[in-house]
């Protein structure tokens, strides 16, 4: 209930790290909705672009706090946090503290907050479907090569006398991808993602 007695709406935020990410999560919401078409939707949902992981907790809380809660006050919000975790993995010193981050999102009325992970990165997620992408760059089906997913983005992006560059606006190819193959792919790690969009 809100202060006027009234019932709340209920919301989903989802920060993500850089453009293209948006773009990914953006088409995999629109997938999971289009597969779940009877079940209702929650009434606001954002998707926001945080420019990369560095200052990513400054900010993602002066955005929800400055942004999303004042443009609707009669909302609650759930929060996901999507990340690559490469980032961390070698770090001695996380560029994000988590539970700061958690504790801080709860106390200014985030119902849930979520973290959604690319292991390691988001790249190895759109490789998931190597034929969507060799048809979005006009090229014969390739295996690609690379020590990892982005390595493995720019020797297909080559192949086609293209750049790929990891952090950039470049999710063009994102509309050739098979959400399908992806989300069967990553059943477990987008499954909070398939049940907050709903109410």
């Amino acid at each position: 209930m809100n202060k006027k007695g009234g019932i709340f709406k209920r919301g989903l935020v989802i920060f993500t790290e850089g453009p293209t990410d948006k773009i990914f999560y953006k088409a995999l919401v629109e997938y999971i909705m289009m597969q779940n078409s009877l079940k209702n939707r929650v009434d606001v949902l954002e998707i926001v672009d945080l420019g990369g992981i560095g200052n990513f907790s400054r900010k993602l809380i002066g955005i929800f706090k400055s942004r999303i809660l004042i443009k609707n006050k009669d909302t609650k919000f759930t929060v996901i946090c999507t990340y690559d975790t490469d980032v961390f993995e070698l770090a001695t010193k996380p560029p994000v503290n988590w539970t700061s981050v958690r504790k801080e999102l709860r106390s200014l009325g985030a119902l849930k907050v979520i973290e959604i992970k690319a292991t390691r990165m988001i790249e190895d997620w759109f490789l998931f479907d190597t034929m969507g992408l060799c048809k979005f760059l006009g090229i014969g089906s390739v295996t690609p090569k690379g020590k990892d997913g982005n390595e493995k983005m720019k020797f297909l992006f080559r192949k086609a006398n293209r750049v790929y560059t990891k952090g950039s606006e470049c999710g063009e190819f994102i509309k050739d991808l098979n959400f399908k193959i992806i989300h069967n792919c990553l059943q477990k790690e987008v499954a909070q993602l398939s049940i907050y969009l709903f109410k």
